[in-house]
């Protein structure tokens, strides 16, 4: 995917850190005051966060508020941890990027992670939800709505998530995606309407000494039939301070995974 053109973020770090080390559930004072609105949301957008229940096929209701932040013993990566920005492909269509360093993690991880989103992880002496302690402000919930024959995620399996980008209200995601490739090699997704990819996830697994390169991408519209209407539909889906916020909030779940995922996974696997 070749750019036209190209800008990267000009992060902050002195306002980029929503530390959670030592039981700290709140932003530390010394965040800007646009994080702190998206802790701590107004009357403006307060009809945002009113409680709605949605059911799944299988008739379980879930929560779909903003939910109290997890207290969790390490810190979330800053935006400064790696590289990303804003590129508008050649089609005419938007490209929000990350290219970051996951130590300790590994793509056979990975491909196991996203598929096994659902359940629980030790952290201590508690029983946390996964999702949750992948990002421990933003998260909601995740889960499989539909499966393979064998009950297995990979192409064609789709997964429902429920989270507040940035921890603001305005910024609620509630979307299912059907998975287009799940291997070593990468993860994809695309949230479909009317048979059209509106966004697209693009993940790249890169084995390294020591972990993984991870890039990925999120681009609007996802689909190449709908260049003609890329400005409208990314102002809509993702307007810039939307897909700013996504790019660090992209940062700090994955670089979460260094803190749970190889324990995690080694326990999984060994009772298989």
């Amino acid at each position: 995917m070749t750019p036209v053109t190209e800008v990267k973020t000009n992060p902050n770090p002195a306002s980029e850190l929503r530390g959670v080390a030592g039981g700290a559930a709140t932003a530390p004072a010394s965040v800007s005051e646009a994080r702190k609105t998206e802790m701590n949301p107004g009357a403006e957008v307060t009809d945002f966060a009113m409680s709605v229940i949605s059911k799944d096929d299988a008739g379980a209701k879930l929560e779909t508020t903003l939910p109290e932040p997890l207290s969790l013993p390490w810190e979330l990566k800053p935006l400064s941890s790696a590289r990303s920005g804003l590129k508008t492909l050649k089609d005419g269509r938007r490209c929000f990027w990350v290219d970051e360093f996951l130590k300790g993690v590994t793509p056979k991880m990975l491909v196991w992670w996203f598929s096994h989103l659902e359940g629980e992880v030790e952290i201590g002496d508690r029983l946390l939800s996964r999702y949750r302690v992948f990002h421990p402000f933003d998260h909601c919930w995740a889960r499989y709505v539909r499966r393979g024959p064998d009950g297995s995620i990979g192409p064609g399996a789709q997964i429902q998530i429920c989270e507040f980008i940035a921890r603001n209200p305005r910024y609620k995601t509630k979307v299912t995606a059907t998975i287009e490739k799940l291997d070593e090699s990468g993860f994809i997704n695309n949230v479909v309407v009317a048979g059209l990819s509106i966004v697209r996830m693009e993940h790249d697994f890169h084995q390294t000494e020591g972990g993984t390169r991870f890039e990925h991408r999120l681009i609007t519209p996802g689909n190449k039939k709908l260049w003609l209407l890329s400005k409208p539909i990314s102002a809509f889906m993702f307007p810039n301070p939307k897909g700013q916020a996504w790019l660090k909030h992209a940062i700090e779940e994955m670089g979460s995974l260094e803190n749970f995922l190889p324990q995690l996974y080694e326990r999984e696997v060994a009772r298989t």
